[in-house]
C-alpha cells in the first residue's frame, strides 16, 4: 500500500503549470569519455574486442 499511496501524492502535486525545464549548463554537456589505455585495456580484458565488426 505505501508505493501506490506515494504515486498517488506525487502525481496530484505535479501539474504540468509548474514544470521547468532543465539547464544542465555547460559543465555537464561538456564530452567526458576518452578513449584512453587504460579503456582500451578494460575492454580487451573483458572480452569487447569480439564485438566489433
Amino acid at each position: 500500500g505505501g508505493a501506490s499511496t506515494t504515486a498517488a501524492v506525487a502525481a496530484v502535486t505535479l501539474s504540468p503549470g509548474e514544470a521547468q525545464a532543465y539547464d544542465p549548463g555547460e559543465e555537464e554537456t561538456r564530452a567526458r569519455y576518452r578513449e584512453t589505455e587504460h579503456v582500451k585495456a578494460f575492454y580487451r580484458v573483458n572480452g569487447y574486442e569480439t564485438l566489433k565488426k
